[in-house]
C-alpha cells in the first residue's frame, strides 16, 4: 500500500511541476473559450467569452469544464488561476485512474498504474493545457470501481458523473449508453434520474441562449453541419491535430515506415479509419506504452459477462464507431477508452504478477525428491 501511494505521489509531483503552455499557443478557440468563460462565470458575468474581437458571445462548447475552472478563476490573477485549475484536473486524472486500478487489482495495480502514467506523455501534458479532455477521462474511469461493487449510492454518482461528462462534452454521451449496456435493468431509472439533472440544466441553458434546448453553441457560430459522414473514415479532408496538443512519445517513429507523410509526421498522416485503433493499441504512446493496451483489451473480453468488461467494451467500440466517422482527428478524444484500457492492463499485470509468484514460491517450498 506505501509502495502504491508513493508511486502515485511521484507522478503528482512530476504532474504538477508540467509547465503551462501560454494560452496563445494553446488551441484556439478552445483553451481560449473556457479560460474566459470560467472567468466570466467566476466574476457574474454569466456563460460568455470575449476573445472574439473582444465581443461578447456565447462559447460553443458546453459548459462543464468551464464550470469545473470557475472556482479557481475566483482566486488569483487571470489566466494563472485557470491554468491552476487545468493542473488540478490533470492531477485528478492520476489520482482516479490509479485508485481504480488499485479497487479493482489491489496495491500492485496501483502501482503498475502509476507508473504507465508518470511514463505516459499525457497527464503531465494535460495539466499545461486547458482543455477538457483529461476530466472527461476521469469521469470515465471513475465508472469502473463503481460498477465492480454496485450500491444504490454507487448507481447515482455513476449517473451524476455521466450528466457532469456530457456537459462537458456532447460526444461523452457514449458513456452514459455503457453505463446502461453494463448494469441490470433495475438500476435504469435511477441511473437516468441522476444524470438528469446536468442535462436539463444544459437543456435549459441553451434554450435562454440560442432559443432552442437542442441548439447548441456549434449551432451558433454555423460549425454543426457536416460534422459526421462516412466518408470521412477514409477521406484526407478530415481536419488533424497531428501531434501539436497531444504527441507521441517517440515522434511517430513507429509508424514511419508510412512516410513520405504530412507536416506532423505519421501522426498527421493516417485517415480515421487506421489512426483510432492504432491509436488505442498506443502505436502512438500518448496514454500508454505500446500494446499495453491489448492486455486490458484481454482482461475487459475475458470479463464481458460482468459489469466493468462491458462497460470497457462498449465504450471502446462506440467511441471507435462515432470518432472514425467524425469531420475532426485528435489524439485527445480517446482519452477516455485508452485510459480504462490502461486501468485493466495495470489490474492484468498485477494479477498475472502474483500468479507468478505464487508459482514461485510453491516451487520452492515443494520439497526435492
Amino acid at each position: 500500500m506505501v509502495l502504491a501511494a508513493l508511486a502515485c505521489l511521484a507522478v503528482l509531483v512530476n504532474v504538477e511541476r508540467a509547465p503551462e503552455r501560454p494560452l496563445t499557443q494553446q488551441p484556439f478557440p478552445d483553451s481560449a473559450e473556457y479560460a474566459d468563460a470560467a472567468h466570466s462565470l467566476a466574476h457574474g458575468k454569466g456563460y460568455y467569452t470575449y476573445v472574439h474581437s473582444g465581443s461578447r458571445q456565447p462559447p460553443r462548447y458546453p459548459p462543464g469544464y468551464a464550470m469545473a475552472l470557475t472556482p479557481f478563476a475566483s482566486v488569483g490573477s487571470y489566466p494563472r488561476d485557470v491554468q491552476r485549475g487545468a493542473k488540478f484536473w490533470a492531477m485528478a486524472y492520476v489520482v482516479v485512474a490509479v485508485l481504480a486500478a488499485w479497487f479493482l487489482g489491489g496495491p500492485l495495480a496501483g502501482i503498475f498504474a502509476a507508473l504507465l502514467i508518470g511514463v505516459s506523455p499525457f497527464a503531465r501534458d494535460s495539466a499545461g493545457l486547458v482543455l477538457s479532455d483529461a476530466l472527461i477521462a476521469t469521469l470515465t474511469v471513475l465508472m469502473l470501481p463503481l460498477l465492480q461493487k454496485t450500491s444504490k449510492s454507487g448507481t447515482r454518482l455513476a449517473g451524476f458523473g455521466n450528466g457532469l461528462a456530457i456537459i462537458m462534452r456532447l460526444t461523452a454521451a457514449i458513456n452514459l449508453i455503457a453505463l446502461l449496456v453494463a448494469t441490470p435493468r433495475r438500476s435504469y431509472k435511477t441511473t437516468i434520474a441522476w444524470a438528469l439533472p446536468a442535462l436539463v440544466g444544459l437543456a435549459v441553458l441553451q434554450w435562454a441562449m440560442f432559443g432552442s434546448p437542442l441548439r447548441t453553441g456549434y449551432s451558433y457560430w454555423g460549425v454543426s453541419s457536416h460534422f459526421f459522414a462516412l466518408s470521412y473514415a477514409t477521406s484526407e479532408s478530415v481536419v488533424k491535430e497531428g501531434p501539436f496538443i497531444f504527441a507521441d512519445k517517440f515522434n511517430g517513429h513507429l509508424l514511419s515506415w508510412i512516410c513520405p507523410c504530412q507536416v506532423g509526421g505519421s501522426q498527421s498522416s493516417l485517415p480515421n479509419l487506421a489512426f483510432y485503433p492504432l491509436l488505442l493499441l498506443s502505436a502512438f504512446w500518448v496514454f500508454s506504452p505500446p500494446l499495453i493496451p491489448l492486455a486490458g483489451l484481454l482482461y475487459a473480453w475475458r470479463r464481458r459477462r460482468d459489469a466493468v468488461g462491458r462497460y470497457t467494451l462498449v465504450v471502446v467500440a462506440l467511441s471507435l464507431i462515432l470518432f472514425i466517422f467524425y469531420q475532426y482527428q485528435g489524439t485527445r478524444f480517446m482519452a477516455g477508452p485508452a485510459t480504462l484500457l490502461l486501468v485493466l492492463a495495470s489490474v492484468w499485470l498485477a494479477k498475472q504478477s502474483e500468479l507468478l509468484w505464487r508459482r514461485i514460491t510453491a516451487r520452492q517450498l515443494t520439497p526435492e525428491p
